[in-house]
C-alpha cells in the first residue's frame, strides 16, 4: 500500500472538538453517519491540526 506509518487515531484538540460535535448530533450513530464525519474531517483538514481520517481511525474515539 506504500504507508510508511501506520494510520494514528484522532489526537488533536480540534479533530476531539468536531467528534464532540458530531456525537451531540448524533447519539446513536449508524455506519453511514461515520462516513459523513469523515467528509467532515476532509472538509476541515488544514494537515496541521485536523487531518483526513478514514471510518476505522476514529472508531475507536467515538466508542470513548
Amino acid at each position: 500500500m506504500g504507508v510508511k506509518i501506520p494510520p494514528v487515531p484522532p489526537s488533536t484538540k480540534d479533530e476531539f472538538e468536531i467528534i464532540k460535535a458530531f456525537l451531540s448530533y448524533h447519539p446513536q450513530y449508524k455506519q453511514a453517519d461515520t462516513q459523513r464525519l469523515c467528509q467532515i474531517f476532509k472538509a476541515k483538514s488544514d494537515e496541521i491540526n485536523t487531518f483526513p481520517r478514514l471510518p476505522i481511525m476514529i472508531g475507536p474515539s467515538l466508542k470513548r
